[in-house]
């Protein structure tokens, strides 16, 4: 059986820092000195971790970052879909159903907006969970590029999402 858990960074041991880095780098392998550093660079005391574990063996993670935006000089935070991966040996099992549902169900607890960035080929998969195409004209992000379809979740009416102009900061 899989059990999973929603930590945050500063509440995070090394060896599951460790595992982390670790699971990261079957995806993208930059070696895992660079996965560390790469990790203590860019990840904030209170972004929360979903770890889930098949007989103490991480065999899933995400990302969330909480994060800032602005909508008609009103400051709010969100949390970014930062990163999905699934150990090597357990890809094509369906956990990515298992895994999405526990993060929106953590989006939803938290009571706050949700954006990610991906590859257009992915939104249909994202889609699948509720997740909605922002249109990157209603969106500025003042401290990232990319070619990259945004998406947004945890928004109460999809219309809402057409109609805001947002100034989005992803690395604050």
């Amino acid at each position: 059986m899989i059990s999973s858990y929603s930590i945050k960074t500063k509440k995070l041991k090394k060896k599951q820092v460790l595992d982390i880095v670790k699971l990261k780098d079957q995806h993208w392998k930059f070696g895992l000195k660079s996965q560390l550093l790469f990790f203590k660079k860019n990840f904030k005391s209170y972004d929360i971790h979903n770890l889930f574990y098949l007989s103490n063996i991480l065999i899933g993670y995400t990302a969330l970052k909480r994060r800032t935006f602005y909508n008609e000089n009103e400051k709010k935070k969100f949390l970014l879909f930062d990163t999905l991966v699934i150990a090597k040996n357990y890809r094509n099992l369906k956990l990515s159903k298992i895994i999405m549902n526990f993060n929106n169900k953590i989006i939803r607890n938290h009571k706050i907006h949700s954006f990610l960035i991906c590859e257009n080929k992915i939104c249909k998969f994202y889609e699948k969970f509720s997740w909605s195409k922002i249109s990157k004209k209603n969106i500025e992000v003042k401290d990232h590029q990319t070619k990259k379809k945004l998406m947004g979740y945890n928004f109460q009416n999809n219309e809402l999402i057409k109609k805001m102009k947002l100034e989005v900061f992803f690395n604050k």
